[in-house]
C-alpha cells in the first residue's frame, strides 16, 4: 500500500506486507525509539529474533560517537526533530551489529501519520561497496579543511578552482576572491623569469616541483613560502589539475638566519667568531694555493685585559672590546676580514697580495690606538695592544700553523712589554719551542717535587749573629742547568700551578728548619706570590703548614713584593693584619723597585723593609745617588718603626757603609750563598763570629 509522505493510507495490511517483505532494511520510529524492523534490517543487525528488543533508541544500536565526533544520543535526537520538521531527511550514520561491528548506512527518514500519531519511516541502504572510497573522500575533505598548510587546486589551464581555509588565512584572500584567478596572481616579482622557467620545466618533466618562493599577501606584505606543486593526470595521461601545497616559511627563514648568526658571529661585537674565522681562513688558503698568491694575518691582543676585567668589571671590559674592534675595523680595508677569536683576542685575515710593508703600516696604525684615549661613559680610558703577524705560505701552509705562528710573534711582544708588533720568524719559533719545553719540564718538576728550598742566612749587624734565613726556591733541570726563580715563578703563575708549588715549598721549608733545632728566636722568611696571598684558603692552609711542622708562628716571616699591594690592597691589608696578630712577621721585599706609594706602607702593619740589591750593588761607587737612596730608606723605615734588611751584599765595603747607615740586617754572598738544608745546617753550626762584622 502506498503513502504520500504525510498520511499513512488506510490499507495497513498492505503496508505491513510491503514493510516486512522489502529487501531494503526498514524500521519504524515513535517517540525517538525504534518500535519495529523488517527482516532485512534484522539481518543487517545480525539479530536472530526481535523478542523483547523493542522499543530501543537509535543510540542503543550505535557506537557512542559518530565520525563527526558528536555523541550518538544527542545527534539522533537532533536528526529526528529535523526529519519531523522537514518531513524527510537523508544522512549517513554508523550503527553497530550484534557482533559489536560498526557498519555504515545511508539513512532516509520520512514522516508518516496514523490515527493522529506520528511515526518516522526509516530506510537503511548499506554502503560497504564504496565505503573505503567514501572514507578516503571524507578524510581528504577533513584534512583539506583542518590542515595548517595552504592547499590550492587549479585546472589544467592553471586557473584556481578550490582553496582551503589555511590558504585564506596565510594569503589574506577569501575563497571567493581566489577562485577563478590564475595561480600566479600573488607573484611578488622578486624571482625572475628564469626562476619560473626552471620551475615549470621540472613540473612538466617530473610531474612535481618543490622549493622556496617569495609571494605577496593581499595586504601587500612579502612572505616566503615552501611550495610543493604536483600534477594530476587522467587515464589518458592528460593533465587535469595542478595541486599546490604551501606554508609560510618567513618565520623559519628568520629563525635559520638567527641560528646562522649565532653559529658564525660573535654575540658581543657582531663580527665573525672563532669557528667562522677558521673556516674563512681555510677558504683563503685554498684560494691562495690555487691562484699561487700570498696573504698575511695578524693576531691582536689587549694588554693586561684581565686586570681591566678584574678591576673595572666584565661589563666595562665588554665596552673596551667593542670600542677596540670598531677602531681596528677603521684601520683596515673593506676586503680585509676582522673577527674575534676569544675574550680579548682578535684576528685579521688580510686580502691577498698585500706587501708586508702595507700590512705593517696597518698594524702600526692599530697599535698607535693606545696613544689615544677611548671614551667610555664620558671618561677617557687608555689601553695598549700587542700584535703578531704571520704570512702564507712562508710561515705556514695550514690554518693551525699560521695562527700558532702569529700567536708566537704576539707572545714575543708581550714578553717584551707589549704595545708593539712582531713578524714571525724561525728564531721566534725556536725560542717559543724552547719555552714550551721548559714549561712542560716545569710541570713535571712540580709533580715530582724537584723544586726545593735553599736557605740564605741573614746576619744581625749589631750582634754579628745569624738570626734568620730566607727560603729561596731552586730548580735544576735534567740537563744540569739551574733556572732562575723569576722565570719558573712566572710560569707557575701563568699555568696556575703557583699554589701547588708554594704549598710544597712551605711544607718542605718548615720541616727542614724544624729538623735543625735552631733557637726559638730564629726567623724563617718565605716569599708569597700575590696569587697565593689573595687565595681565600691561604691563611688557614699556611697556619696548618707551620703548626704541623712543630714551629711557632712567631718564627715565621712572610715576604711580599710591592706588586701585592696594587693587586687588591684592602684584601692584602686584611690578610696581613690577621696573620700579624697571630705573631707572624711581615716584610716588604725588593723595596724601591715596585709601584706602591708610601701611602700604602703607612696603612700596613709590617715589621721589615728589604732594600733591593740593585741599590746595594752601587752603594760603594763614586756615584753617591744610590747611597743617598739607601740612607733615606733606612732613615724613613726606622722612623716608621720598621727594621731594614739589605739584600745582595757582596763586599766588605758595602757592609761597612751599611753599618755606618745603621742598617739592621744584611743578606748576600759575602755571608753565604743560598744552600740546601743539609749544607745550611752545617754552615750554621760552624759559623764563627767575625769581629769585622760587628
Amino acid at each position: 500500500m502506498l503513502f504520500n509522505g504525510k498520511k499513512l493510507l488506510n490499507d495497513t495490511s498492505l503496508y505491513k506486507q510491503l514493510f516486512e517483505q522489502s529487501s531494503d532494511a526498514m524500521l519504524l520510529i515513535k517517540d525517538n525509539h525504534f518500535i519495529a524492523c523488517n527482516k532485512a534490517s534484522q539481518q543487517m543487525l545480525g539479530w536472530v529474533n526481535t523478542d523483547n528488543i523493542f522499543p530501543i533508541s537509535p543510540a542503543d544500536i550505535s557506537p557512542k560517537t559518530q565520525p563527526c565526533g558528536m555523541r550518538s544520543t544527542e545527534k539522533s535526537k537532533s536528526i529526528i526533530e529535523k526529519a519531523y520538521d522537514n518531513e524527510e531527511h537523508k544522512f549517513d550514520w554508523w550503527h553497530i551489529n550484534a557482533n559489536k561491528e560498526v557498519f555504515p548506512v545511508e539513512v532516509k527518514l520520512t514522516a508518516i501519520y496514523h490515527n493522529n500519531e506520528r511515526f518516522l519511516h526509516v530506510l537503511w541502504r548499506s554502503i560497504p561497496t564504496h565505503y573505503n572510497q567514501y572514507k578516503k573522500i571524507k578524510v581528504a575533505e577533513s584534512v583539506q579543511h583542518n590542515t595548517t598548510d595552504a592547499i590550492m587546486i587549479t585546472d589544467h589551464k592553471n586557473i584556481i578552482i578550490d582553496v582551503n581555509p589555511a590558504f585564506c588565512k596565510i594569503t589574506g584572500y577569501t575563497k571567493k576572491e581566489a577562485i577563478g584567478q590564475n595561480s600566479g596572481f600573488m607573484k611578488s616579482g622578486i624571482q625572475g623569469k628564469s626562476f619560473y622557467q626552471q620551475m615549470w620545466q621540472s613540473i612538466n618533466d617530473k610531474g612535481f616541483w618543490r622549493g622556496n618562493i617569495w609571494d605577496k599577501k593581499k595586504s601587500g606584505d612579502y612572505y616566503s613560502k615552501t611550495l610543493n606543486i604536483s600534477v594530476i593526470k587522467n587515464e589518458n595521461n592528460e593533465i587535469v589539475n595542478f595541486i599546490g601545497l604551501f606554508s609560510d616559511s618567513t618565520a623559519l627563514l628568520e629563525y635559520e638566519d638567527t641560528i646562522q648568526k649565532q653559529a658564525n658571529f660573535d654575540s658581543l661585537t657582531g663580527f665573525p667568531n672563532r669557528s667562522f674565522l677558521l673556516n674563512l681562513l681555510e677558504d683563503k688558503i685554498l684560494t691562495a694555493t690555487s691562484e699561487n698568491s700570498t696573504f698575511s694575518l695578524a693576531f691582536i691582543d689587549i694588554d693586561n685585559f684581565k686586570i681591566i676585567n678584574d678591576t673595572k668589571g666584565h661589563a666595562f671590559g665588554d665596552q673596551i672590546i667593542i670600542k677596540i674592534i670598531q677602531c681596528v675595523r677603521n684601520c683596515i680595508d673593506d676586503k680585509d676580514i676582522l673577527g674575534r677569536m676569544s675574550g680579548d683576542e682578535f684576528l685579521i685575515i688580510f686580502d691577498t697580495n698585500q706587501t708586508l710593508t702595507m700590512i705593517e703600516n696597518k698594524i702600526q696604525r692599530i697599535i698607535t690606538l693606545s696613544d689615544f684615549a677611548i671614551e667610555i661613559d664620558s671618561n677617557d680610558f687608555f689601553v695598549t695592544l700587542s700584535a703578531g703577524i704571520s704570512s702564507f705560505p712562508s710561515d705556514g701552509m695550514d690554518v693551525s700553523t699560521l695562527i700558532a705562528n702569529a700567536d708566537i710573534a704576539m707572545y714575543h711582544v708581550k714578553q717584551n712589554g707589549g704595545t708593539d708588533y712582531a713578524l714571525y720568524n724561525d728564531r721566534l719559533g725556536k725560542t717559543f719551542q724552547e719555552n714550551n719545553e721548559l714549561e712542560e719540564e716545569f710541570i713535571s718538576a712540580i709533580n715530582e717535587r724537584k723544586i726545593i728550598p735553599y736557605f740564605q742566612a741573614k746576619l744581625d749587624l749589631s750582634s754579628g749573629h745569624i738570626v734568620g734565613c730566607e727560603s729561596l726556591a731552586r730548580w735544576q733541570r735534567s740537563s744540569g742547568e739551574y733556572v732562575s726563580p723569576e722565570i719558573f715563578i712566572e710560569i707557575a703563575e701563568k699555568k696556575y700551578r703557583i699554589n701547588q708549588l708554594s704549598s710544597h715549598l712551605f711544607l718542605t721549608t718548615f720541616k727542614s728548619i724544624a729538623s735543625m733545632q735552631l733557637p726559638s728566636n730564629f726567623i724563617i722568611s718565605v716569599n708569597v706570590s700575590p696569587m697565593v696571598l689573595l687565595d681565600d684558603n691561604f691563611q688557614s692552609d699556611f697556619i696548618n703548614y707551620i703548626t704541623s711542622s712543630g714551629l711557632s708562628l712567631n718564627q715565621i716571616e712572610i715576604e711580599i713584593t710591592e706588586t701585592c699591594l696594587i693587586e687588591d690592597f684592602e684584601k692584602v691589608k686584611n690578610v696581613l693584619s690577621s696573620l700579624r696578630r697571630m705573631g707572624i712577621q711581615i716584610a716588604i721585599d725588593d723595596f724601591g723597585t715596585g709601584f706602591a706609594s708610601l701611602n700604602y706602607l703607612t696603612q700596613l702593619e709590617i715589621d721589615t723593609i728589604k732594600i733591593d740589591r740593585t741599590f746595594i750593588n752601587l752603594i760603594d761607587t763614586k756615584d753617591k745617588s744610590n747611597r743617598i737612596i739607601v740612607e733615606s730608606i733606612i732613615s724613613m723605615s726606622h722612623k716608621l718603626g720598621y727594621k731594614v734588611v739589605a739584600e745582595g751584599v757582596e763586599t766588605m765595603a758595602q757592609l761597612n757603609i751599611l753599618k755606618e747607615l745603621h742598617c739592621d740586617f744584611i743578606q748576600g754572598y759575602l755571608l753565604s750563598k743560598p744552600l740546601e738544608h743539609l749544607a745550611f745546617n752545617e754552615f750554621i753550626q760552624d759559623f764563627n763570629i767575625i769581629n769585622e762584622y760587628c
